[in-house]
């Protein structure tokens, strides 16, 4: 009989603890690498003609997390003229913002506490920009400076991609000791 009452009492103790586990599954951790995929649009400015025009942002990058809180992200990305500025002077490379380039960037990453698998993130690196000349068939290369926010802002059913939106800004020499800059605002898809 006392060992009925034992079985019985293991057994009710079980059921609550099985079910409790079962209710409150482990929150996803966080994704040692993503990609994302993002659009964006906004002014630039600057240059010899200190004018300014309108741009798009397409933007890939891949991010690695070193750890929880520092990661480092490479990104290519396309700026294409949208509404031109004022141009002063004939040639692209003094006043177009059009440029491809690569981005390497240190990047902060901040968690949510668990509710979600990707962290938001703030980004400062540097830019090779690829733009262009009075030569159709030669480019220039320029060296520029990148920095940029990003964070989720909506995650549907499944843990491997979220929706996100952010700012970028890239700086970058035209001449004369001027500076050219592009500020967008992104949308985008994040993986991983």
């Amino acid at each position: 009989m006392r060992r009925h009452r034992l079985i019985l009492l293991a057994v009710l103790f079980a059921v609550p603890v099985i079910a409790r586990a079962q209710l409150f599954l482990p929150e996803p951790s966080m994704a040692r690498a993503w990609l994302v995929l993002s659009d964006g649009a906004g002014p630039n400015g600057g240059g010899i003609s200190n004018s300014s025009g309108l741009i798009q942002l397409f933007r890939a990058s891949g991010t690695v997390a070193v750890t929880p809180t520092i990661g480092i992200e490479a990104s290519a990305l396309r700026v294409q003229v949208i509404y031109p500025a004022n141009r002063l002077f004939n040639d692209p490379a003094l006043t177009s913002p059009k440029a491809d380039g690569l981005t390497l960037a240190f990047a902060s990453l901040v968690g949510d506490g668990g509710r979600t698998r990707f962290p938001a993130s703030t980004v400062l690196g540097a830019a090779l920009m690829r733009r262009p000349t009075n030569d159709p068939t030669k480019t220039r290369l320029t060296g520029g400076v990148t920095a940029g926010l990003e964070a989720g802002v909506w995650r549907p059913s499944y843990d491997w991609v979220d929706v996100t939106a952010g700012g970028r800004v890239i700086v970058m020499p035209s001449s004369n000791h001027r500076q050219l800059y592009m500020l967008a605002i992104t949308l985008g898809l994040r993986f991983g």
